[in-house]
């Protein structure tokens, strides 16, 4: 589904691997290795908190079986380990103002959330679907299995958490797009295997399900799926905007070879990478701090937009930088060096 070719497509991001690690949970508990269950959870908690609540109601979901006691448990550690992070750990790391769980609309704390959600359930659920690009990101996850999830019911607890925390968020990035719905893709492919289990069993004993099957298939992909609402998706697409060439990849490592190893150096969002395991390192948010700034003016500057970097590079020259090396539309900028001609940032004939 496009939740998953988004998360594929997307940068590095802890979201998206311990997305991954989500079917090792089930897989373990499964094949009854309490052990591997343990080690699998054990993971995916520490990989970001959000995902902590997608693992404890994984393991509600789980739960919902004869072997119960094993999945209850470990949803009471995961619970405790939640509010321990909240309350103990991200206090120590909280100078940056920036929260990935932010619900705005609801309140400021969890506290405030919860009062506000009991106490006004209809705005709660109406904050779902509106704006109306949410509606698109809710059915996402379901029509990519042409949903089939739902034939499992146990495993709308499993849903729970990952819509409501996407859906309440101040964040309008977390509604449709990106790599975001990595959990909730991962949960209803695990959800369709489940209920195709449970209509082997339902099934009549004529072959007419199959038909119906077939329909609803094709209705989902073509109707609801990426070529019918949502535009074409991303594995279709022969190159995507924030795509290099490979001309342009081999100008881009030329410059930023020339980086010192200890330097602190700002960096374009898709150049980091290739610049990290050092003591400072920045993006290129202003006002720049660093000693040296590799640009790409080929690549996207996400969060920017695209000009950005060439703005930034004009800007760092009047401002006592200067140009050590220039390839192509990839330049390195130096503080106090002279400037080398660089014909990337020169205005158009």
């Amino acid at each position: 589904g496009m939740d998953l070719q988004h998360a594929v497509m997307f940068d590095f991001n802890p979201t998206t691997c311990g997305a991954a690690l989500l079917p090792w949970v089930v897989w373990a508990f499964e094949r009854e290795r309490p052990v591997a269950f343990g080690l699998a959870l054990a993971a995916v908690a520490l990989t970001k908190e959000n995902l902590v609540l997608y693992a404890l109601c994984l393991c509600l979901t789980l739960a919902i079986s004869p072997r119960r006691r094993l999945p209850l448990a470990a949803a009471t550690l995961l619970a405790v380990w939640f509010v321990v992070e909240m309350k103990l750990i991200f206090p120590l790391f909280a100078q940056s103002g920036f929260r990935h769980m932010r619900f705005d609309a609801l309140g400021n704390t969890w506290s405030e959330l919860v009062t506000t959600v009991l106490a006004q359930p209809v705005r709660a659920l109406g904050l779902l679907l509106t704006p109306g690009n949410k509606i698109n990101g809710l059915l996402l996850p379901f029509s990519s299995v042409a949903f089939a999830c739902f034939l499992a019911p146990r495993w709308g607890l499993a849903f729970l958490p990952v819509i409501l925390e996407r859906f309440w968020s101040s964040h309008a990035n977390r509604w449709w797009g990106f790599h975001y719905g990595a959990g909730i893709g991962v949960l209803a492919v695990l959800a369709t295997i489940d209920g195709l289990t449970n209509l082997r069993a339902w099934r009549p004993q004529r072959r007419d399900w199959l038909g119906v099957a077939v329909v609803a298939v094709l209705a989902s992909t073509v109707l609801v799926g990426t070529l019918g609402r949502f535009g074409m998706g991303p594995l279709w697409l022969y190159r995507h905007s924030y795509y290099t060439t490979p001309a342009d990849r081999v100008d881009a490592m030329a410059v930023i070879q020339l980086i010192p190893a200890g330097a602190s150096v700002a960096a374009q969002n898709h150049l980091l990478p290739y610049l990290s395991a050092r003591r400072e390192i920045w993006e290129i948010h202003r006002p720049i701090r660093a000693d040296y700034v590799a640009l790409d003016l080929c690549q996207d500057a996400w969060p920017f937009e695209k000009e950005y970097s060439r703005t930034l590079a004009l800007e760092l020259l009047r401002q006592g930088y200067g140009i050590l090396a220039c390839q192509g539309q990839a330049l390195v900028l130096q503080r106090g060096a002279p400037s080398v001609p660089c014909a990337a940032l020169e205005p158009p004939l």
